[in-house]
């Protein structure tokens, strides 16, 4: 079944013009968030079939049984944890709760993820949206190997060859990302409003988006 983009809420177009988001911005901005969310839940497919989770889920089982019966390590129980939520947020896994553990059970067919179909869209619809579908893409590239212990998730993400993959994540141009960098930046530029001096300090190990958003505002005031 193709993806169908749901309409933008009132509530949210509201927010919008209360933020002075322009429209065009907001409808860029919400066709983005939307496809971006579906896209997480096609990766969550994927690598259900790609782990082979689902000839071992014809029965309740708990994260810890099926880390066992898979031979993964226990360190992807989170990872695990996600994917099957994300299935049972789609229904396509039923779930219970059983003396404090989360049971999951597979009943019906699971459908064969669209997300290479939905990343073109994704990025058709905002070709800003690439910095972030690549991220995940290269997550779930590593997740298979990262889930038989053959490398760890700071070697798969966190290596030099990743590290573009990060500084165009964190980038403005990045309209998911930056919108937290613009937001803040108006409101930092009221508070500081009227005076002659100002010093900014940025903590973390980013790459000054949030800086340059405000350097940015400031300017423009």
């Amino acid at each position: 079944m193709p993806f169908e983009l749901p309409s933008i809420p009132e509530c949210l177009n509201e927010v919008s013009r209360e933020l002075q988001i322009p429209e065009d911005v907001n409808r860029i901005l919400f066709a983005s968030s939307e496809y971006i969310h579906r896209y997480c839940h096609e990766c969550a497919i994927e690598l259900y079939h790609k782990l082979g989770i689902a000839p071992v889920l014809g029965q309740w089982s708990c994260v810890d049984d099926l880390l066992n019966r898979l031979g993964f390590r226990d360190n992807f129980r989170y990872a695990l944890t996600w994917i099957l939520r994300m299935l049972q947020h789609d229904q396509l896994l039923v779930h219970k709760s059983d003396s404090g553990h989360d049971l999951y059970r597979q009943t019906t067919l699971i459908p064969e993820s669209r997300r290479k179909a939905l990343r073109q869209l994704g990025i058709e619809a905002n070709p800003h949206n690439e910095a972030f579908i690549k991220l995940l893409d290269t997550a779930m590239t590593a997740y298979p190997a990262v889930a038989r212990g053959e490398v760890n998730g700071e070697e798969a993400l966190f290596g030099v060859g990743e590290l573009q993959l990060w500084l165009d994540f964190f980038h403005n141009d990045n309209t998911l990302y930056a919108i937290n960098n613009r937001i803040a930046a108006r409101v930092a530029a009221d508070a500081v409003a009227g005076r002659s001096h100002i010093s900014i300090l940025e903590f973390g190990a980013g790459a000054g988006s949030a800086s340059d958003a405000l350097l940015e505002e400031l300017q423009k005031r």
